[in-house]
């Protein structure tokens, strides 16, 4: 993102972009893998990236900004580069394989080693029994390679985080170097799961392509991949990341983004079986996936009428529902289309997941505008620290202002240790504090409240706040 402002200027545009780019990106280096533990099933090529894009769990992350599609990207480059190593020079393919998995250390800490290493330290299950494989196996030599690029990883992560914990001070060395790995492995701080939790999720992840019955068939011919490379990759690939996650106790569903190539390059390998290929396919092929997306669209076209109560109530009232018809539209092109091609049929439903995804977003637009909006907070912020007034937030502040108002003077938290708000309060008696509540305190008047989600955002000066010093908890 930084380098983007460098070359284009401070923008907005610009940071919206990077998740989808480096989706693309995962979408070019999926069919670059497919092609490599696949070189004769030019249908496998096609349908992996085509499958992966369509998927809606990708779909939806691929337009958000986070961290996990670029994770996802530099997983499948260090992959692609291990797959290389069996055919190409070792050591240089592993140097490159450090390089990506370090980068994946710098977008989000030791985790991307649990997606790399599992296939890099199972070859012997694999590598011998690949298309692509063209030289013999030597054990001893690979797993040096493996240490090397471990030791490369782990020097780029290092050479960043050494400094920034000297600067950052003992808190955040903790942090950073401890418990913010540990403590989501046993009893999590935060997002603690029970074990089964992915296996659960797992079926709602995977549409729309659950209700493929293409798909299904083509998955009978499983027991004929056992002895394939490529196959036993991906399922290493998915498989040992699937229970590790699930064995640790902070979960989040977008953690097994990185896995889904796997899913798409066997799915993709999959369809490209011959008895599939040729299969002259029936009308519950498509009937079945068009019809669930007309039941989508036309939910979505009825919905500020149907009788929810409370908060869905209310939410679907503020959806722009009229834009259903455009799930209807699309579904019913596919519905009554008669396709004999695996290829052509996996597109059309990724153009259904497209979209609704496309839909859902606008018909939502009006309701995440208006409660999901921090802007105009943001800016009345900005406008205080320009009249020469510090502020600061109650509790722990997430940066979640100085983008939107471009603040230039730090915000402090307060109300984290012992003493900080008299410290904070004394050293700026007219200050302004942010505090963040599910139900304002009526103590006081503050100087303005802002709605934003559940919660309101309200502002206290100084002389409020030692008038009534705990009103800054949240209720």
């Amino acid at each position: 993102m930084t380098g983007g402002w460098h070359l284009l200027g401070f923008n907005e545009w610009w940071p919206r972009l990077v998740a989808p780019l480096f989706s693309i990106g995962s979408l070019i280096l999926t069919y670059r893998l497919s092609r490599i533990l696949w070189p004769n099933k030019e249908n496998a090529w096609n349908l992996s990236p085509i499958l992966l894009f369509g998927s809606f769990f990708w779909c939806v992350f691929s337009t958000l900004t986070m961290f996990d599609m670029l994770l996802a990207f530099l997983t499948l480059l260090a992959i692609i580069n291990i797959v290389k190593a069996t055919y190409k020079n070792l050591w240089q393919c592993f140097v490159f394989v450090g390089i990506a998995t370090g980068f994946g250390v710098l977008s989000k800490g030791p985790a991307i080693f649990l997606h790399v290493l599992p296939i890099a330290l199972t070859a012997p299950l694999w590598v011998p029994r690949l298309a692509c494989n063209e030289k013999a196996f030597e054990k001893k030599q690979w797993y040096k390679a493996v240490a090397l690029s471990f030791t490369i990883a782990v020097a780029i992560g290092l050479a960043w985080a050494i400094p920034a914990s000297i600067s950052g001070g003992d808190a955040y060395r903790d942090a950073l170097f401890w418990s913010q790995s540990a403590g989501r492995m046993v009893d999590s701080f935060a997002h603690a799961r029970p074990f089964w939790w992915y296996a659960a999720a797992l079926p709602i992840l995977v549409l729309p392509w659950l209700l493929w019955p293409t798909l299904w068939r083509a998955g009978s011919y499983c027991n004929e991949l056992i002895e394939d490379g490529g196959f036993r990759l991906c399922f290493i690939w998915f498989i040992s990341a699937f229970v590790i996650f699930s064995v640790i106790s902070g979960k989040q569903l977008h953690y097994l983004l990185p896995e889904f190539p796997a899913l798409a390059l066997v799915g993709g390998r999959l369809l490209a079986t011959p008895a599939i290929t040729c299969f002259k396919y029936h009308n519950i092929d498509r009937w079945l996936l068009g019809g669930a997306a007309l039941v989508l669209g036309g939910f979505l076209l009825l919905a500020s009428h149907l009788p929810f109560e409370g908060r869905t109530a209310s939410f679907l009232r503020e959806a722009d529902s009229v834009w259903g018809i455009l799930i209807i539209a699309v579904s019913s092109l596919y519905f009554f289309s008669h396709i004999n091609n695996p290829v052509h049929q996996a597109a059309r439903i990724a153009a259904i997941t497209g979209f609704s995804i496309m839909a859902i977003y606008l018909a939502a637009a009006p309701i995440l505008t208006k409660r999901y909006d921090l802007r105009k907070l943001a800016q009345h912020i900005s406008a205080l620290q320009s009249d020469g007034k510090a502020v600061a937030y109650f509790g722990k502040y997430h940066g979640q202002f100085h983008f939107m108002g471009q603040l230039k003077n730090a915000m402090p938290s307060i109300g984290l240790v012992s003493n900080d708000i008299s410290e904070f309060l004394n050293a700026h008696p007219n200050g302004v504090i942010i505090a963040k509540y599910k139900t304002l305190p009526r103590k006081a008047d503050p100087l303005f409240t802002y709605r934003f989600r559940d919660y309101t955002y309200a502002a206290w000066s100084s002389a409020i706040m030692l008038a009534n010093p705990n009103i800054g908890d949240r209720r």
